[in-house]
């Protein structure tokens, strides 16, 4: 996907906040594109060619938990009930050519916690992706992105909207955070597309990822590749068959824990606009993994991955997406199964005000241990109100929710049950440092 979008518009696609785990490499299904808004804020020439663009946020609330084993940080001293704050700004950089498209972006950001523990965290994230065309209908893609982290994030849902060419990682909406924990994060991917003729196309896609804890001697990385090949049946049908090979390695102090996983697709693929206005959109795909554990032991699992895009007027969306599969989330020892979905729908009154709400809830398991036996519940929604002012300032609104556990231990010293809400004013400015 080329980019189109400055990082003006780009805030409003933060109004529909969702982090996800480890992306699967090749996507069966194309992600739907966040809609552009015609907003007054950050309105200069969103087309140029180069364009080099300074966002600065700045968020004051308050966070309360809604249980006694629910700190809103779990840090050296766990909070109850606390002020928050962030300061962010973001830098981003895209030049368009006739063939290619690169991008590149950074990001770094100040989080306050208040209360009887107090705890404060500097943030770092950069990310670069290239997006080139070779021959009439193939296209290669390549993005690298690494982060400094001082707080644990743990989410496990799916991604609604296709990302940008330059994604950055580590950078959840605040209300997933739940511990005071420093660590690194590295990401590469690769993705080869070729349409072969009208209804046919292949796909080739690579990815590695690694994390590492500081102070804990710990950590994980998980890599692999995977070749699918989409033959259309009728306009709306494919059978898709392809193959997968990732490998994981969880470090932790005594125990390294090695996974593999084969993924076998034989199946059909459906995506279908509702519609002759094509507002609608439907598709579903399936497949089989088989996961093995360094021991030999394997399992068999069926996967899913199903997707609704409906488009309102100019410019509203709602969006869902329900995944059923393997994910390999940082913090957790060792690879997850499970469901998860993700809804979200948002969109403009008027040029001035944005309205979004996102919700989501997932129930996994650690695969692979006969331990646990229980699901881990989690869920989070969040609602936002963003206001321009003018074309470089705005006023930002929101409420979050957030709630996991009931069920075992997910990553070490992590509280078993967090649930907190939160409420949030804040200002936003944006300069556009370059147009031409």
């Amino acid at each position: 996907m080329l980019m189109n979008r400055t990082t003006c518009t780009a805030l409003l696609a933060l109004a529909f906040p969702i982090f996800a785990a480890s992306p699967a490499l090749a996507q069966l299904i194309d992600l739907p594109t966040a809609r552009n808004v015609d907003s007054l804020f950050g309105r200069s020439r969103p087309d140029a060619p180069q364009q080099l663009d300074l966002l600065v946020t700045s968020l004051g609330g308050y966070d309360a938990s809604l249980g006694p084993a629910a700190p809103a940080i779990a840090g050296a001293a766990a909070q109850d009930s606390a002020s928050f704050g962030t300061f962010a700004e973001t830098v981003s950089y895209e030049r368009h050519l006739q063939t290619t498209s690169f991008s590149l972006v950074q990001s770094s950001n100040v989080r306050y916690y208040g209360g009887g523990g107090e705890t404060m965290g500097v943030q770092h994230a950069a990310g670069g992706g290239l997006q080139t065309q070779v021959g009439r209908h193939s296209f290669v893609s390549l993005s690298q992105s690494i982060a400094y982290i001082p707080f644990y994030t743990y989410s496990a849902l799916p991604q609604l909207y296709a990302p940008d060419l330059a994604p950055m990682i580590g950078t959840g909406p605040s209300d997933l955070l739940v511990q005071q924990r420093q660590y690194f994060m590295s990401s590469t991917m690769g993705t080869f597309r070729s349409e072969l003729g009208a209804r046919t196309t292949f796909t080739m896609a690579g990815h590695y990822e690694r994390t590492d804890f500081m102070h804990e001697n710990s950590g994980s990385q998980n890599g692999g590749a995977d070749a699918r090949l989409s033959f259309g049946l009728t306009k709306s049908l494919s059978l898709v068959t392809g193959y997968g090979l990732y490998q994981a390695l969880y470090r932790s102090p005594g125990e390294d824990l090695r996974t593999r996983e084969h993924n076998i697709d034989v199946g059909l693929m459906f995506n279908r606009p509702l519609s002759l206005s094509r507002h609608t959109t439907v598709a579903f795909t399936s497949g089989t993994t088989a996961l093995q554990s360094s021991t030999g032991s394997t399992q068999l699992y069926v996967t899913v991955d199903a997707r609704l895009n409906h488009e309102v007027g100019r410019s509203w969306q709602a969006t869902a997406a329900y995944h059923r599969g393997v994910q390999y989330i940082e913090g957790v020892n060792g690879p997850m199964f499970g469901d998860a979905l993700s809804v979200s729908f948002g969109g403009s009154p008027s040029r001035r005000v944005s309205i979004a709400m996102v919700g989501g809830y997932s129930l996994n398991t650690i695969a692979l241990s006969a331990a646990s036996s229980g699901r881990d519940r989690m869920a989070s929604a969040s609602s936002r109100v963003h206001i321009a002012l003018s074309h470089q300032a705005a006023l930002t609104a929101e409420y979050v929710y957030y709630h996991y556990g009931d069920a075992f231990l997910i990553a070490p010293g992590l509280p078993l049950q967090v649930s907190r809400q939160g409420l949030r004013i804040g200002v936003d400015f944006f300069c556009p440092l370059l147009r031409n």
